[in-house]
């Protein structure tokens, strides 16, 4: 079930919508009141190797605004994401 995962590289919570075990994730933008804000790029760990990577923008620890979600396939999902959600092409529009 989804929860919170802290980042290794600083004391900032992120949103986990999968947690996965043996997974751990670094974040390289800042951290407001202990969450994951503003712009910057996390990156999944699993088991040792380099798994999604996200960049964009975050607010309170989930996925809020812009961003680019490269998965460990190497696609590249871009889109709009409001509270971790990504919102489905045409439903930006409404925001």
């Amino acid at each position: 079930s989804p929860a919170w995962i802290t980042a290794t590289n600083q004391p900032c919570k992120i949103w986990n919508p999968e947690p996965e075990p043996d997974e751990s994730v670094t974040w390289s933008g800042s951290c407001t009141d202990g969450f994951a804000s503003g712009h910057g790029v996390l990156q999944w760990t699993e088991n040792g190797k380099p798994d999604a990577k996200f960049e964009g923008d975050y607010a309170n620890g989930k996925r809020n605004g812009h961003g680019v979600l490269t998965t460990p396939g190497g696609d590249h999902i871009e889109g709009v994401w409001v509270n971790d959600q990504l919102l489905s092409p045409g439903d930006s529009d409404a925001i």
